[in-house]
């Protein structure tokens, strides 16, 4: 009878699963794996570009090895795996060697939409409140909000960072948290006015992330339409050659914005009708652009 402890040739490693979300690669072979044979010196990770060995543990679910990263592995590098010398449960040694390439490609498919502020909304109060929905809520991804004064968010004003439990940000503050039925809602304060963006994705890490959602568009504007002075305005289009009509009858404003719309624009309405100009081209939202006129606030009391 032939000695059972020699080496044993029918090793053989089925599959290796590289599981970025999990910061883990599972192992799984055709045999019981004799766990005290699997350590650092028989199953070795290592990022191949800089050759260095990453920092993991190891641990033993009967056919399977699952080696665990202490950090999340970058996106697209390439790492290696080389496993040789571990045991079966008969204390036979496996002869073959492993040695191959792994990869991790992000798997972040969770999407966010933003369902409050909406696109194109005017609000009163800069603590407003933000309502995100997820495809899925999963505990170790984490969802970042961005709240900026341009649209390509080069001047990002407020990072917000939040989970199945809380939100958090450095820039803003954060209140009356919840999440229901994959709705994140919080409210949050930022200290500014005017025209903002704001947009949200779901993240693994800082290097695995994925894709925005729709960037918002929005407005604050806390001093409302009768704090702003605009007698003016009014007094340079009335007297400007602006109307259609050439008659003595006195010119005179029947209404106007009592708030900014949500273009953070507003409106006056007279009792002629405007002059167009022979050629004109509408912009994008319907409108005709006739000249530039500006406006002032009143000291607020």
């Amino acid at each position: 009878m032939g000695d059972i402890l020699g080496t044993y040739n029918e090793f053989s490693i089925q599959d290796v699963i590289p599981d970025l979300s999990k910061k883990q690669i599972t192992v799984i072979t055709n045999f019981q794996v004799d766990a005290t044979s699997v350590d650092l010196s028989t199953v070795k990770f290592f990022n191949y570009d800089n050759a260095k060995l990453e920092q993991y543990n190891l641990r033993v679910e009967g056919k399977n090895i699952i080696i665990m990263l202490d950090e999340y592995p970058t996106n697209k590098t390439r790492y290696y795996l080389r496993i040789a010398g571990i045991k079966d449960a008969l204390k036979r040694t496996l002869s073959c060697k492993y040695d191959d390439y792994i990869k991790f490609f992000s798997d972040v498919v969770t999407k966010v939409e933003i369902l409050s502020p909406i696109s194109r909304e005017s609000l009163r109060d800069r603590n407003f409140e933000v309502k995100l929905k997820a495809t899925d809520i999963i505990d170790n991804l984490f969802y970042r909000v961005e709240v900026s004064i341009d649209k390509i968010f080069f001047s990002t004003i407020a990072t917000i960072k939040c989970n199945g439990l809380n939100a958090e940000s450095e820039e803003a503050e954060i209140t009356n948290f919840s999440l229901e039925n994959n709705i994140i809602k919080f409210n949050t304060k930022i200290e500014r006015e005017g025209q903002l963006f704001i947009r949200a994705r779901a993240e693994l890490s800082d290097d695995v992330v994925g894709d925005w959602s729709e960037t918002i568009s929005f407005n604050i504007y806390t001093v409302h339409m009768d704090s702003i002075e605009t007698t003016f305005l009014e007094d340079y289009l009335t007297t400007y050659e602006l109307f259609d009509e050439e008659t003595l009858t006195e010119t005179e404003t029947i209404d106007r914005s009592e708030i900014a719309t949500n273009d953070g624009l507003f409106f006056i309405e007279f009792n002629k009708n405007i002059k167009l100009p022979d050629e004109y081209e509408l912009d994008e939202n319907g409108y005709i652009k006739l000249g530039t006129v500006m406006g002032s606030r009143k000291e607020l009391k």
